[in-house]
């Protein structure tokens, strides 16, 4: 099924939510837009082919911080 509120998807038959589009491709898409992460110590954690995570943040600088983490 599908489920639609203003700018919000969820396609519960794929489990695929997002935003600013109907037809959300992965489990998280925003389509035109930014996502904002304002807690500096938070940042994307990614899961590496051989099963550890890193979060990703950003420095002063610009420059990508990996930081080895337990997987969620």
């Amino acid at each position: 099924g599908k489920s639609n509120a203003g700018n919000i998807s969820l396609q519960t038959n794929a489990g695929n939510l997002g935003i600013g589009t109907n037809y959300p491709n992965a489990k998280v898409q925003v389509s035109n837009g930014d996502v904002y992460i304002d807690n500096n110590t938070r940042g994307i954690i990614l899961k590496s082919p051989n099963g550890n995570c890193f979060r990703v943040t950003v420095n002063d600088n610009g420059d990508l911080i990996r930081t080895v983490i337990s997987c969620p």
